[in-house]
């Protein structure tokens, strides 16, 4: 397995919508970064191969310092293991094998997860007995805002986390032949989330259709035009040819009635076809135009079909590969 500090990030950019409370799990994840890469460094000033870093076995089996602090006022070690956790109360020493922190880390998850007091974990029957409170509190901060603007807000989450969930760090570990950790301490968060978003994903878009049908409006994926360089995209993975011919047509059934509109809508196909275009930085480069980049192509998703989603996803990972990177 090719190694990418991406894929071993929990809970990137909050997309559980942990509470503050819980930055700590962001905290240890980065001093985790802050050790491996004064290894590194220390692995080139002696070239010595052994400390380095090279796979995903070296990764997991690397011994980290948690003693240090977890940004919540105690350190890594009182903070995952020193208080009784699953009925089991265990302290190792100060120095301990990254797999088993990570194991803790998804442990974490799933004790928010059985707490049920973060939206996005929450079982289909309790996210929608607190439907309208969601809604409420989302139409009070966004004034002028609809429902249909939550649900839209809601499925953006939905895909989001069916994107964080493909990463490997959520998956078993057993087959890395680091340690049996069972089903409980491998991807046993992963398996209970995945149904969970299905269902929510249905739910939603029953939402959709019953507005559309009480009111005669389009879904609210509809509810403003595409913007060209999605409609683009949309084609290009969907491998819909798009030519100076049918351009024009294309455009104008997205309300772009321009007569350079079909040519912008050509020459952005013509674009994101290479895939080096599409998996490359952006020109000119700066972190904000990849940020938005990877933001284009995450408002596709949910116009594309499954086996589409998986072609895009990957592509959306090596970018977000890309901003880790730029931001470490």
């Amino acid at each position: 397995m090719e190694f990418k500090i991406s894929d071993w990030i929990v809970n990137e950019g909050n997309v559980f919508e942990l509470p503050h409370s819980c930055y700590y799990i962001d905290h240890i994840q980065h001093e985790i970064r802050k050790q491996l890469n004064l290894r590194q460094q220390i692995a080139e000033i002696n070239n010595n191969d052994r400390l380095k870093i090279n796979s995903v076995t070296d990764f997991l089996n690397v011994f980290i310092d948690i003693t240090k602090d977890a940004g919540n006022g105690n350190s890594i070690k009182e903070t995952l293991f020193g208080r009784e956790g699953f009925g089991v109360k265990f302290t190792p020493p100060d120095k301990w094998p990254n797999h088993e922190i990570y194991r803790a880390l998804k442990n974490e998850l799933l004790e928010k997860y059985y707490n049920e007091d973060c939206k996005a974990l929450l079982s289909l029957q309790n996210y929608r007995s607190n439907y309208d409170k969601f809604k409420k509190e989302f139409i009070t901060e966004h004034l002028g805002e609809t429902e249909a603007s939550f649900i839209e807000a809601e499925l953006r989450l939905c895909t989001r986390i069916e994107i964080e969930l493909k990463k490997p760090v959520y998956d078993s570990l057993d087959y890395l032949g680091v340690n049996n950790f069972g089903d409980i301490q491998g991807n046993y968060f992963k398996n209970m989330m995945q149904p969970i978003i299905i269902e929510r994903r249905a739910y939603l878009n029953e939402k959709i259709n019953s507005i559309s049908t009480a009111t005669h409006a389009p879904p609210p994926a509809e509810k403003g035009r595409l913007k060209v360089k999605q409609v683009a995209l949309i084609h290009v993975y969907s491998q819909i040819q798009i030519t100076r011919e049918n351009a024009n047509d294309i455009a104008a059934k997205h309300g772009y009635t321009a007569k350079t509109s079909g040519e912008g809508l050509f020459q952005d196909y013509t674009h994101f076809s290479d895939p080096t275009n599409r998996k490359g930085k952006p020109n000119p480069y700066s972190i904000t135009k990849l940020k938005n980049k990877i933001e284009l192509f995450e408002s596709v998703l949910e116009h594309l079909e499954v086996k589409q989603q998986l072609r895009a996803i990957d592509e959306i990972k090596i970018l977000k590969g890309m901003l880790e990177a730029e931001q470490d």
